[in-house]
């Protein structure tokens, strides 16, 4: 069931969904609902935050490239990748020991007690993505980490290209990480190829580097008494050269901190009347049902 639309002057900004290119999530004044709805033709832009809407926000991740310790992130969509079991969930987990990180799950199952418990697990990465976005627009710096984009890359429909890639994966991403772009926001994501095979492998990281602003390959980790280390490749536009990277986590410090929606993030429902749902973390499961549903 779709829910209302809203007039121009009534939306903060708008960002074309993951699941469908023709729908937009436009985001309330309000800044705690949204409403979805249907582009009216391929010229139909979406809706950008207007200047000093909000305060920009610079986020950094705390790797060593060369001889520099931390890197700032463009905003946009910056997409974690590398070969199966490369440790991408464990790269957030590590770098959530280091500075404070939203990170939640998206069709994506959690590795243990404590993230079923305490991280925020949504039915779709449309879901996921709108609550990384409303947290950053209500002032939230903590480093926005989507895990991940294994919905979006098994159930969108387009036509295959080489290896049997479905090339509407990337220009979706690409849509979202430009409308992200244009407002100011950054959301780092993880993607599993979810095929072992070299070549596709390599085909598939080929494509994901024209896609978004940066993007980040696993190569290998390490565990010693120190922590975990991981290493691999970065690279950004406008270049996109891929530049050897390197960081260690520790074992302890966890610094991840769970999304409480608690009070302030309400979201909105279209039947007989607008209905208002005030969520708390033990709720989770009901954002996701109720976004999932039009999304």
């Amino acid at each position: 069931m779709a829910k209302p639309s809203l007039k121009q002057d009534e939306t903060l900004l708008e960002l074309p969904t993951l699941a469908e290119s023709h729908v937009y999530a436009q985001i309330h004044q309000n800044k705690k609902s949204f409403s979805t709805r249907k582009r009216d033709s391929h010229l139909d832009e979406p809706r950008n935050l207007g200047r000093g809407d909000i305060e920009a926000i610079q986020h950094m991740l705390p790797i060593t490239v060369g001889n520099k310790k931390g890197i700032t992130l463009p905003a946009g969509l910056i997409v974690v990748s590398g070969a199966s079991a490369a440790g991408k969930s464990e790269f957030f987990r590590g770098i959530g020991r280091m500075i404070t990180v939203n990170r939640v799950l998206a069709v994506e199952p959690p590795d243990d007690a404590w993230e079923l418990e305490n991280l925020p697990i949504f039915n779709s990465a449309d879901a996921g993505l709108l609550s990384l976005v409303f947290s950053q627009l209500n002032g939230d710096k903590r480093l926005p980490v989507l895990d991940s984009l294994r919905e979006s890359l098994f159930e969108i429909n387009g036509p295959a290209g080489a290896k049997g890639i479905v090339n509407a994966f990337f220009t979706a991403i690409t849509r979202v990480s430009n409308a992200l772009a244009k407002n100011g926001l950054t959301v780092i994501a993880s993607v599993n190829p979810m095929n072992k095979e070299t070549d596709y492998v390599q085909e598939f990281l080929n494509k994901l580097s024209s896609a978004v602003p940066g993007f980040i390959v696993l190569e290998s980790r390490l565990e010693d008494s120190r922590g975990l280390t991981f290493s691999g490749t970065v690279a950004f536009r406008p270049d996109r050269v891929p530049r050897r990277f390197t960081v260690t986590t520790p074992k302890n410090g966890d610094k991840t901190q769970p999304v409480d929606a608690g009070e302030d993030v309400v979201f909105v429902t279209n039947k007989s009347q607008d209905e208002y749902f005030t969520l708390s973390a033990g709720e989770r499961a009901l954002i996701a049902e109720i976004q999932s549903s039009d999304i």
